[in-house]
């Protein structure tokens, strides 16, 4: 897991291996029990999730569903920022619904019920596969692994639920009777797809998902804290989060260079100049090569320095 606030959507640090998929000879687990919650701390989102919160043992099934709720929005990269939603679609959906008991019976019947996929939900899925394919992210990338028969389930369902996308009110009353279809639509699929070892490269403990209050925590985590908050951001101003983003992976890749260097036995005026940012310039694979590793062949080339320069000197 991540050292970022414990609703962040990242991917890559998510533990891979074998899933808790049961043998036929051993009994299924008891259902895991997520520690009682703590008083949210001053300035975060009330929805927001301390590490504590989430079992070492559920980490995996965290990144699952959080995988699981980007695929359904479709957004595959770290800068995608959840759409907004009319007024309109929500009050029609408030007058459908009686209350969130009504939407978890109805998202029920649809996920029991075998449908064959529509139209929109082929589309979808289509839609789906190339973003993954042509993506690079590590989002992308692990979307690639979804078995298309899961994702055809996943969007049939959505489809058959009277939806032309899924895409919650992440601004709105969470309790509204528009978020709680969502909320339920995704939290059915992913038990379906996870149930059928569809996350098994995630390391997904099955036993959690029995305990639908901590998957409903994890999911307004997420949802209602991490990408509720990018929406935001990126309400007040346009981009802001794009550029945080690309501010993040320089500020990563000047920390990766500089300990290159340092293992290298550069001396502190090159260290001093490597810590600039604008030391990390998009042309500087010159120096480092496909692995980000520093080719030290190039920097120490004889025939670019003066006599007598010494760049390993302390």
């Amino acid at each position: 897991m991540s050292d970022v606030p414990m609703h962040t959507g990242s991917q890559r640090k998510c533990a891979r291996g074998p899933s808790a998929e049961p043998s036929s000879s051993t009994p299924p687990k008891k259902a895991q029990t997520a520690p009682t919650a703590t008083r949210a701390k001053k300035g975060k989102h009330k929805w927001s999730m301390s590490a504590s919160e989430v079992p070492k043992k559920a980490q995996g099934l965290q990144c699952a569903l959080n995988l699981h709720i980007r695929v359904l929005w479709q957004l595959f990269t770290q800068n995608d920022i959840p759409p907004p939603v009319a007024g309109t679609l929500i009050d029609n959906f408030q007058k459908r619904f009686e209350s969130s008991d009504d939407v978890r019976t109805q998202v029920d019947n649809l996920i029991s019920k075998v449908a064959p996929a529509s139209a929109a939900a082929l589309a979808a899925v289509t839609a789906v596969q190339s973003s993954a394919h042509m993506g690079t992210s590590q989002i992308a990338k692990d979307t690639k692994h979804i078995d298309q028969d899961h994702l055809l389930a996943m969007f049939t369902t959505i489809s058959n639920a009277g939806l032309s996308r899924w895409a919650p009110d992440v601004l709105g009353a969470v309790e509204s009777m528009y978020n709680a279809l969502h909320e339920q639509l995704a939290l059915s699929t992913f038990k379906n797809v996870a149930a059928s070892f569809g996350y098994t490269f995630m390391n997904v403990d099955l036993s959690f998902l029995q305990n639908h209050t901590f998957l409903v925590k994890l999911y307004r985590n997420f949802v209602f804290g991490y990408m509720a908050e990018k929406a935001r951001k990126d309400g007040k101003a346009p981009g802001c989060v794009a550029k945080d983003n690309d501010m993040m992976e320089i500020l990563q890749t000047r920390e990766t260079r500089v300990k290159q260097l340092r293992d290298h036995g550069f001396n502190k005026r090159i260290l001093r100049l490597a810590r600039q940012n604008d030391a990390h310039s998009d042309d500087m694979h010159i120096l480092f090569n496909c692995s980000n590793e520093l080719d030290v062949s190039m920097v120490l080339d004889t025939d670019t320095l003066s006599e007598g320069t010494n760049f390993k000197s302390v």
